[in-house]
């Protein structure tokens, strides 16, 4: 089954490069001064089971690293590609920004 994954980076987040060993090729393009990082593939996903998909990315000197606007909230959009009735899921996770030296 294609799979593709979209994620749109929070503001001060870069794409670096796709973690090894990942069972998708991943790429990311600017979009409106966003990074938009997407993956594609047809891994083997066994019912009930999970994949984890993942890539390094930078973040901004720039971001504060205390308070509530350190905590960042990244989105992806997973969509199924594949002969199945095509179907989209989100997956969010929360991030905050780390303090210098860390």
């Amino acid at each position: 089954m294609a799979v593709k994954v979209t994620d749109t980076l929070p503001v001060g987040l870069t794409y670096v490069a796709q973690t090894a060993g990942s069972p998708m090729s991943c790429s990311a393009a600017t979009v409106s001064g966003q990074q938009v990082v997407t993956c594609t593939g047809s891994p083997t996903i066994n019912p009930s089971a999970s994949l984890a998909v993942s890539y390094t990315v930078s973040v901004s000197p720039t971001l504060p690293t205390s308070g509530a606007s350190s905590v960042l909230t990244n989105q992806a959009v997973i969509t199924n590609l594949g002969n199945y009735a095509p179907t989209t899921q989100t997956a969010t996770a929360g991030l905050t920004t780390p303090t210098a030296g860390n």
